[in-house]
């Protein structure tokens, strides 16, 4: 699995992403074209060309080769059918991408305080019991490590929502809060925690192989010149 995340600034220069639209999709342009909000056009511009961008380097193919469909329930796959599956999550200031040559899923949350029926909501009886012994910062934490790896699991299988958060356990036997795995297999896949990107947040991959490259970490300006190779024109200036 290849992950790459990317920090990118609510205020970034419009001229920087409208050099990006025209290499998306129609669909997606037209989906831009709609959003009313800046920051959730900037952000949705950047996921899509960061994923295309690692496709294109995986494959070798141009980016107007690369075309997306989507399952009944919304999942994006790569069309026509192919060996490679991607997913993107994103939060606050960081996007996402995961890579791999099967089902695979991420999710990223920024850490914050969650209300007692949020966390009814999300843990099973076992899992409460955990988070209810903690002091508020331990709480949040592994609140947010349980959601983002819930999460990434339904995001993996590509089948909308699971069921109630509160019945999907997916934490091993005798798991403690103070040393949650760093790795742990559960419903037939592999959970790993991504520790080493930014305090703030949790960020949990779910696939089929417990393999993770390093993750790969780009500017808006990397992602600018390492795109440009795979475009049939110039990404102006």
């Amino acid at each position: 699995m290849k992950i790459a995340a990317l920090r990118w600034d609510r205020h970034t220069d419009d001229r920087i992403v409208q050099r990006l639209v025209p290499f998306l999709s129609a669909e997606q342009q037209e989906r831009y074209a709609r959003l009313s909000q800046r920051a959730d056009g900037h952000r949705m511009v950047i996921a899509e060309v960061l994923v295309r961008c690692q496709i294109c380097r995986l494959t070798g193919r141009r980016n107007d080769e690369i075309a997306f469909i989507r399952n009944r329930f919304g999942k994006p796959y790569m069309a026509p059918s192919s060996s490679i599956f991607f997913n993107i999550s994103h939060s606050g200031c960081w996007i996402v991408t995961a890579i791999d040559r099967c089902d695979v899923g991420i999710d990223i949350e920024r850490i914050r305080p969650l209300e007692p029926e949020e966390a009814r909501n999300l843990c099973t009886p076992r899992e409460y019991r955990i988070a209810s012994g903690l002091d508020a910062d331990a709480r949040a934490r592994f609140l947010h490590w349980l959601w983002t790896a819930k999460q990434s699991y339904l995001k993996a299988r590509g089948t909308g929502r699971y069921g109630p958060l509160d019945e999907l356990e997916i934490l091993p036997d005798g798991v403690h809060p103070w040393r949650l795995p760093s790795v742990w297999h559960a419903r037939g896949y592999v959970f790993t925690r991504i520790e080493s990107l930014d305090t703030g947040y949790c960020v949990t991959a779910c696939g089929v192989d417990s393999k993770i490259a390093p993750i790969e970490h780009w500017t808006l300006e990397q992602l600018l010149d390492r795109f440009q190779p795979y475009c049939s024109s110039m990404i102006r200036s």
